[in-house]
């Protein structure tokens, strides 16, 4: 987080496009930066507990790919995880049966839905970054309001 309180992620990037572009229309503003092509021959790069099934399985991928890397950091910030271990297995259950646990479920119902939604196993089921933006925004707005 930075001293305007914008929180900043790093070591993404792993699809890229030929273009900038900045989003807005939300409480919540992304800019994003892309540069390069569309790549299909950067897997194994990355964390690899943070990596998408097609970049696992070799198979070509797009900006997508980093939207499950995202879906997987929004579960990690909201879960209540003590351990390394404990995170292998919520991380774990999520790629192998695509469920959250039920405790987790019932206090993040509406993260949950989003999560599992960022971290489909097909790409083109997981949202793009301007509904992820829009549905955050709803449920910043829906804190506020309660």
């Amino acid at each position: 987080m930075d001293g305007d309180e914008n929180i900043k992620i790093g070591d993404f990037g792993l699809a890229s496009l030929d273009y900038n572009e900045e989003i807005r229309g939300s409480s919540v503003q992304l800019r994003r930066s892309y540069k390069g092509t569309d790549r299909s021959l950067s897997m194994k790069i990355g964390t690899p507990m943070y990596s998408s099934p097609e970049q696992e399985n070799g198979k070509r991928y797009n900006q997508k790919t980093d939207i499950y890397s995202l879906g997987l950091i929004l579960c990690e910030m909201l879960a209540d995880l003590s351990t390394h271990h404990e995170r292998y297995q919520l991380f774990t259950s999520l790629r192998q049966s695509g469920e959250l646990p039920p405790k987790f479920k019932s206090k993040f119902h509406r993260e949950s839905e989003l999560i599992l939604k960022m971290t489909a196993q097909c790409p083109e089921d997981r949202p793009t970054a301007e509904e992820i933006m829009a549905e955050i925004d709803k449920l910043l707005q829906a804190q506020i309001s309660a």
